[in-house]
């Protein structure tokens, strides 16, 4: 008969013992066991307790243990997670960073978690991330693309300028085919230099405009709209204007894609200097799409001008853009339009 059983988490519990509790996160023979350690952590863990240094450096083996199976762990691991963001210590940032490879990330909830965590700690975490980053076989590698995605969300959470030439390669990045990037990837690289913001972050944003890969352009635009000053305006309405897309054969419809991304930027601008260019992409596009989008724009807008063009656009025998051209008009005749 063995002398010690495992720990009973219930009585630990019920003493808010966080050192005990903490502890029995590493006990391997039973997975249940962590699982309600976990969850008490949880429960009654607080920023004083996990701020304790003895608690915080236990929390940080949690974070290095070794797993003898793929994410034997990983509970365990993200309890500590859980744990250190409510304190955002910089000496988390280099275990949280390895741990990433040992949690679920494709679970969405496992993945904010992870993400809100490094925000929490902040600039300390970005040398970590950006070291992930740069390993060019990232996200080939089992989970990388899962990884990589973490790593580019938290970057931009965080806000950090020195991220912004990673996230540039990482948009830029070609994929596998013309006309086609890698588009999660490109869509998360270009949001977190949206939200990193600044004219170095923006002149990459408009440089990808010009992309031959739809995925690259449409993220760009996508993530312009954080911006939407007069410049960003003035290349989405020449975007607008770019058919040549449509005659390659390679490319498909992807032309068609990257103005109706480019019209609902504008919409979404709130700049009246979009109201004609998208007037003249509603009545010309050859994209029945692109109008529609175009009309969705100038419902946003709220400009009157787009009347006799919307009401035109009703006599299509294309329903997508009759339904966008009447909720335009009705967001027209709100009082609050222009």
């Amino acid at each position: 008969m063995a002398l010690f059983g495992p720990p009973d988490v219930a009585k630990l519990k019920a003493q808010k013992d966080i050192p005990g509790l903490i502890k029995a996160l590493s006990y391997r023979k039973d997975r249940n066991v962590r699982l309600s350690a976990a969850k008490a952590l949880e429960e009654i863990g607080s920023p004083e307790a996990f701020k304790q240094e003895d608690n915080f450096k236990a929390l940080l083996d949690v974070l290095r243990m070794k797993d003898s199976q793929p994410l034997e762990f990983a509970n365990a691991r993200m309890a500590a997670v859980r744990a250190v963001q409510m304190v955002g210590d910089p000496r988390a940032a280099e275990p949280m960073a390895k741990a990433m490879w040992h949690v679920d990330l494709a679970d969405a909830r496992v993945q904010r978690t992870v993400i809100a965590a490094f925000v929490a700690i902040g600039s300390p975490a970005v040398d970590p991330l950006l070291k992930i980053l740069r390993d060019e076989k990232l996200s080939e590698q089992q989970g990388g693309a899962a990884v990589e995605q973490a790593v580019v969300k938290s970057l931009a959470g965080i806000g950090d300028p020195r991220a912004i030439e990673p996230l540039a390669r990482l948009l830029l990045r070609p994929g596998k085919k013309k006309g086609v990037g890698q588009t999660t990837a490109a869509a998360y690289a270009a949001t977190g230099l949206g939200k990193i913001g600044g004219p170095q972050a923006k002149g990459i944003l408009l440089s990808a405009l010009k992309n031959d890969s739809s995925d690259v352009r449409e993220a760009a635009v996508r993530a312009l709209v954080e911006i939407s000053d007069d410049e960003v305006v003035d290349a989405l309405i020449e975007l607008l204007g770019h058919t040549e897309w449509d005659s390659d054969p390679e490319a498909g419809d992807l032309g068609g894609t990257t103005r109706s991304e480019a019209a609902r930027a504008l919409g979404k601008s709130g700049n009246k200097r979009a109201v004609a260019p998208l007037i003249q992409a509603l009545q010309n596009d050859p994209k029945a799409y692109v109008r529609a989008a175009a009309a969705q724009a100038l419902g946003l807008l709220g400009d009157q001008q787009a009347l006799p063009a919307l009401n035109e656009a009703l006599a299509s025998n294309q329903k997508e853009l009759v339904k966008a051209a009447q909720a335009a008009l009705e967001q027209l005749q709100q009082p609050s339009a222009a």
